[in-house]
């Protein structure tokens, strides 16, 4: 996001100084060098990276999206109840962090699996 941004403001300002074809190769250049510096910055840590997104939009029934939905609300729900019970002492961060490894571990894996409490969530 910040990339983005600040390829629009060199970009900007850069037109002002040396006309539309040099500010969009300078800025082109200088984000994608930016970036490349970044990920080499990042190191090998950058590829055990996990996301999980879903999209659903209303009025269009998709068992699919809905489905990725429900097992993103239900990963998410357990970050913030760890949180929450870490912040309140109820567990210790050795615990904290296995519920967050487990959840980290979940996004991975296409089966279902039951939390500590004994209740089933869907990957």
């Amino acid at each position: 996001m910040w990339g983005a941004l600040g390829w629009v403001l060199c970009e900007i300002s850069l037109q002002h100084l040396t006309g539309p074809g040099p500010a969009l190769a300078v800025s082109t250049a200088a984000y994608i060098g930016l970036g490349l510096a970044a990920m080499a910055a990042a190191g090998e840590p950058r590829t055990r990276v996990r996301a999980i997104g879903a999209t659903v939009m209303v009025g269009h029934h998709d068992p699919l999206s809905k489905a990725a939905r429900d097992t993103l609300l239900k990963l998410a729900s357990w970050l913030l109840e760890a949180d929450e019970r870490l912040s309140v002492g109820e567990i210790s961060r050795t615990e904290h962090e296995a519920i967050w490894w487990h959840v980290y571990d979940q996004m991975k894996s296409n089966r279902p699996t039951t939390d500590t409490h004994g209740s089933e969530r869907a990957t």
